[in-house]
């Protein structure tokens, strides 16, 4: 997330270790949550949250984009601008796979986690493959090193934290938010 901004690696690597256990503790608490569509609701306004952080961390990327989809719109005989900036501001209110933290694949881990999140030993070879599979596409990251959370999934006992379920809707965001501003130190 930051490795083009000079942090260093190890900050990388720590992130790899911690998005597979946020995944694993989330397909845990969707299975014993009573309410999966109150869940799915915190998880989508999060999303815009997030969402529109990214959007101003990544501005001087993104301003780029109006400019590129009206050069598109001008090639598209007898489309309505304004139309198609309505349209366009709809579909950025849903949730993309491919745009999603981590990637795609960390998608597929969080279904796979919550299929199997009655059998661990599943989960963690579920997450050994992934890491395995993530160093063959491209060993030059540090992708793989999300290995390591299995030592935690290991020994994760299944038991009820502390009791603030909204922890982990505040931590999240707030965590990234602080790590992208230590980040922006090292440029």
């Amino acid at each position: 997330m930051f490795e083009g901004m000079g942090v260093p690696l190890w900050l990388t690597t720590l992130g790899r270790l911690v998005f597979p256990i946020f995944l694993f503790l989330a397909a845990d608490s969707f299975h014993y949550t009573h309410d999966r569509l109150a869940y799915l609701r915190r998880l989508l306004y999060m999303s815009w949250f997030m969402t529109i952080g990214n959007a101003i961390i990544l501005l001087p990327i993104l301003s780029s984009i109006p400019v590129v989809v009206l050069a598109g719109i001008n090639e598209i005989p007898h489309a309505n601008p304004l139309v198609v900036q309505i349209v366009a501001s709809i579909l950025s209110l849903v949730p993309s796979i491919i745009m999603v933290e981590g990637g795609f694949v960390m998608v597929i881990l969080g279904l796979l986690f919550y299929i199997f999140h009655t059998n661990r030993i599943a989960q963690i070879i579920v997450l050994a493959i992934i890491s395995v599979i993530a160093h063959l596409f491209d060993p030059t990251t540090v992708q793989w090193m999300m290995i390591f959370a299995v030592i935690p999934m290991y020994f994760y006992n299944g038991e009820r934290g502390s009791g603030n379920k909204n922890f982990f809707y505040i931590f999240y965001p707030a965590h990234i938010y602080l790590l992208w501003i230590l980040a922006s130190f090292f440029r």
